[in-house]
């Protein structure tokens, strides 16, 4: 369930190959049941596969239905056309209605009554115990504070997880507030085909518990507890990025030792911290841009720029290809160039990451 959710959070209803979500949520045939995945429509448009720059634009052949070619859409063509496996072309996506109405009914609410609310992304549940009831899936957009503050009365308003949202806008939207944030993730469970209320003496606590965090660091990886979260942020370690709260531009902070001994906290966007958490847990083995599995199952058409850009916001350049940390591991071909994560020994990280 948790990672159903931290995945809905990321990517709201983008559509998405079935495996590649099964691999991340686990199975899909209770979901598929409940109407939180839904099918969709087959894309008419695929990456390249190889280097190039193309499109390639999905075509049915016509002497055989049901048969469908990968063309590439360029002037020049710089892929060759390929047959396409139907199983490919498969997309599922989140339902946000369906998650909704999911909710709803767990909370003993009419399901069908869920209402969109205008072109926010949240949908109106209902009400409970004199509260309203908000179902709000994007809590780390730019607005959605301004859609705490803009509710017109008691609010209950739950969203998926607490990944990527800031401490300081939980605490400020705690439990007996006039608007309340809360979490699925703390109190709804997938049990036997169905999405129900955990027990309330086992519900989590509306801030992280101590076993809700993870450390990664040089002594390798381990629980730690609220105590030990706050010693990290007060630390002046070279490099520790963050992935249990977010910042208010919808990324995760990095907070960096530069030299002379300054330090600076640096937003990465989703991807970018994604892939360069993956590096780091890597523990020094080279990978391609194209094999960092995050950007790989997000089908990134850049994946080797968006490496480059999120290095130079939390690495420092030593010389024209040398850096501090991330280093570029150059290969045979322009093609195998990889990077890794291979900073020098008196060099202090930490990665925190939502426990599983």
């Amino acid at each position: 369930m948790r990672e159903l959710l931290r995945h809905f959070q990321r990517v709201g209803e983008a559509s998405i190959d079935p495996k590649v979500l099964e691999r991340r949520v686990g199975p899909l045939t209770a979901l598929r049941s409940l109407g939180i995945v839904i099918d969709r429509t087959s894309p008419t448009i695929l990456p390249c596969p190889g280097m190039g720059d193309c499109q390639r634009e999905v075509v049915e052949q016509r002497s055989c239905a049901g048969s469908f070619m990968a063309v590439c859409g360029a002037d020049e063509p710089a892929c060759e056309s390929e047959l396409l496996d139907p199983s490919t072309l498969a997309r599922v996506s989140i339902s946000t209605e369906g998650f909704a109405r999911v909710i709803a009914r767990a909370l003993g609410l009419e399901p069908h009554a869920a209402q969109r609310i205008g072109s926010a992304s949240a949908w109106a549940l209902g009400r409970e115990s004199g509260r309203a009831v908000v179902f709000a899936y994007a809590p780390f957009a730019r607005g959605f504070e301004m859609f705490l503050m803009a509710q017109a009365g008691p609010s209950t308003v739950y969203a998926p997880c607490r990944e990527r949202v800031p401490v300081a806008l939980e605490q400020r939207y705690r439990a007996g507030e006039r608007v309340e944030l809360r979490f699925i993730e703390d109190e709804f469970v997938l049990r036997e085909g169905r999405v129900v209320r955990r027990d309330v003496a086992t519900t989590s606590p509306a801030i992280a518990a101590p076993s809700s965090r993870m450390l990664f660091a040089r002594t390798g990886e381990r629980f730690i507890t609220d105590e030990e979260y706050a010693k990290l942020l007060a630390a002046r370690s070279d490099l520790m990025i963050d992935m249990t709260t977010g910042t208010e531009h919808g990324g995760y902070p990095a907070h960096v030792s530069a030299p002379k001994n300054k330090r600076r906290t640096v937003s990465l966007p989703a991807r970018q911290a994604h892939a360069m958490v993956e590096l780091v847990r890597a523990a020094g083995r080279p990978l391609r841009a194209n094999e960092l599995r995050c950007l790989r199952d997000a089908e990134v058409r850049d994946p080797e720029r968006l490496v480059e850009i999120a290095r130079k916001a939390i690495d420092v350049p030593l010389g024209r290809y040398q850096w501090r940390a991330f280093q570029t591991v150059r290969g045979a071909t322009p093609e195998s160039k990889a990077y890794a994560f291979r900073p020098p020994t008196d060099f202090e990280y930490a990665v925190v990451l939502p426990a599983p």
